[in-house]
């Protein structure tokens, strides 16, 4: 069986100087994190920005062109990679509604609400690739 290879957004922005990430959840689960999705390789970027515009609303580009970690998916997901690319927000569609929740968080926040530890370490690798 061949392994799924997954993109996984890591949105942010800048206000007044600080650092905020934009956390994701399915209207009906509890889970925070960052959004990811199955494609067939790691060059289809382009999928994944064009989700977080049609899913959340938010207008992205990428920030970096290399991942910023890559780790296992969940024990629900079929096995693979998940690559995690760090996403500048161009434009936030704050009126966006649909299936979906967002929260934009500081980085201490963020940590707190993501429970799965390798979704955690995404905030530290994001926050290491800004500075």
């Amino acid at each position: 069986m061949d392994k799924v290879v997954y993109l996984c957004g890591v949105p942010y922005r800048e206000i007044s100087g600080a650092t905020q990430l934009c956390l994701t959840t399915h209207a009906v689960d509890v889970r925070w994190g960052f959004h990811y999705l199955e494609v067939k390789d790691t060059g289809q970027i382009d999928d994944l920005i064009t989700a977080m515009q049609e899913k959340f609303g938010l207008k992205c580009r990428l920030a970096h062109p290399e991942p910023i970690n890559s780790f296992a998916p969940s024990r629900t997901e079929a096995p693979g990679t998940v690559h995690a690319f760090l996403l500048e927000v161009l434009e936030d569609d704050e009126n966006h509604k649909n299936e979906y929740r967002r929260k934009w968080c500081f980085p201490v926040e963020a940590k707190l609400r993501i429970r799965r530890k390798p979704v955690q370490w995404l905030v530290d690798d994001a926050m290491s690739k800004l500075s």
